[in-house]
């Protein structure tokens, strides 16, 4: 058998060519909405430059403003373009140094391929990594990040249920060390289903959501109601693989800033208390992604976030939150937590090409004893987001991530919220199209898979 391509994927690929798929709605609905809301927070930032006036009339300032007319302008040409179908362009040249390697994909597998024959995982990455291009061709807005304010006031409107799990989990993470296994096995349970539904609050799909609705989302899938939603479950085969670690390097590769992104947290806070790991490398994305995807900058906030503003400085937890926060940034100064940004995770590429597309990225996770994949996206590429049987084994859907040599062993922790899923019980996927059409794109049903080769 040939080895799979981007335009050749080992099943029939996602695409917005299927018009009844979550693809197409994704593409002619979903993303120009994300577009339009990256227009707006820019058009914002610049209109809010200056305001002081001792610096209203600053040159820099009035040439930043100047170069955000340019940039609005070509936000808007890519949603044009995109809401037209046309060709996929070459990306221009720029600071982030891939466009070569994204034309080169572009050339070789799609040279004619528009935003809807294109596989949606292609055609989805490259409208980020356009928007991307945007502002790091720009002389003032080179660090600008177009979704910097949904992803910091998606973790605001989060503040209560952020309080919910400090005042649940501060004494077990606390106690983790001396915890006996019946406590370490429950705990860690938890801990994990807070880390898979944290993953259910999604800005891409979810863009809109206040406060109240917010905290109302994140009580119900915090809910003990919520793991009975839980389709394919490997809990208790991940148990058996975790107890026993010793000292050991766990990866997480990181989805969604804010809530998700704090839950994330608290399950790698355990890992590290209860003696399990050694250390805990979180993988973020190096540019903005996906509207809410974890960029190094959301990492930092975060920490910031949570210790001084107010809507956390009056929880009633508050100070159980700030010990908590002392302890990780101890986790951080000492190296027990590092924080990386490999390029390959914002590549269209499906992870089956991360041994040859990014081999020393490949060999350090080979030292783990645990990957952990945060995620719809991350599960997407996992499966090369392709038209599998949804009863077809999980081991066999994510291909050399289980069959290349030294492949570690990797948990998938998904809500679902696109038409692609692998693991299932024969029978599982026909009964829940009975009972809920659109279960696998509503973000109410999730996975636990773990694959140990």
């Amino acid at each position: 058998m040939q080895a799979p391509t981007p335009a050749a994927p080992p099943c029939p690929p996602l695409s917005g060519q299927h018009r009844n798929s979550f693809a197409f709605t994704t593409i002619t609905k979903r993303l120009p909405v994300i577009l339009a809301k990256a227009v707006d927070d820019l058009t914002r930032t610049s209109y809010a430059l200056g305001r002081d006036s001792a610096t209203s009339s600053d040159d820099t300032v009035q040439a930043k403003r100047e170069e955000a007319k340019q940039l609005l302008s070509q936000l808007g040409e890519i949603r044009y373009e995109l809401q037209r179908d046309r060709k996929l362009k070459p990306i221009a040249a720029d600071h982030d140094g891939d466009s070569e390697h994204w034309n080169r994909l572009l050339q070789t597998h799609f040279p004619d391929g528009t935003w809807l024959s294109t596989p949606w995982l292609v055609s989805e990455c490259y409208m980020y990594r356009l928007v991307r291009g945007v502002f790091a061709r720009s002389t003032h807005w080179r660090d600008h990040d177009p979704f910097a304010r949904q992803k910091q006031e998606a973790l605001q409107h989060s503040a209560t249920t952020v309080n919910a799990l400090v005042g649940r989990f501060h004494a077990i993470l606390r106690d983790a060390a001396t915890a006996d296994d019946h406590m370490s096995a429950t705990a860690f349970a938890e801990l994990v289903n807070v880390s898979l539904w944290g993953n259910g609050t999604d800005l891409s799909l979810l863009p809109n959501l206040n406060a109240e609705q917010t905290a109302s989302l994140q009580a119900a899938m915090t809910s003990e109601d919520a793991h009975h939603h839980t389709i394919a479950n490997d809990l208790p085969a991940l148990w058996e693989l975790v107890a026993p670690l010793r000292e050991a390097r766990i990866d997480i590769i990181l989805d969604n800033a804010g809530f998700e992104l704090f839950c994330d947290l608290l399950l790698a806070d355990w890992l590290v208390q209860s003696g399990r790991a050694r250390v805990v490398h979180f993988h973020a994305k190096q540019i903005p992604w996906f509207v809410s995807d974890v960029i190094r900058a959301d990492f930092d906030w975060t920490h910031r976030a949570l210790r001084e503003l107010e809507c956390f400085t009056t929880l009633s937890h508050h100070d159980d939150l700030v010990a908590m926060l002392d302890r990780w940034q101890s986790h951080l100064s000492a190296g027990r937590w590092l924080l990386e940004a490999d390029p390959f995770w914002t590549t269209p590429y499906a992870f089956w090409h991360l041994p040859s597309h990014a081999p020393s990225l490949w060999r350090a996770l080979q030292q783990s004893s645990l990957c952990i994949y945060k995620g719809d996206l991350n599960y997407r590429k996992l499966v090369y987001d392709c038209m599998w049987r949804p009863d077809t084994p999980f081991h066999e859907a994510i291909g050399p991530l289980h069959t290349a040599p030294g492949a570690p062993p990797l948990v998938a922790l998904r809500t679902c919220k696109a038409d692609v899923v692998a693991g299932l019980a024969a029978g599982k996927a026909e009964a829940l199209s009975l009972a809920c059409p659109e279960w696998m794109v509503n973000g109410e049903y999730a996975v636990i898979q773990l694959s140990k080769p």
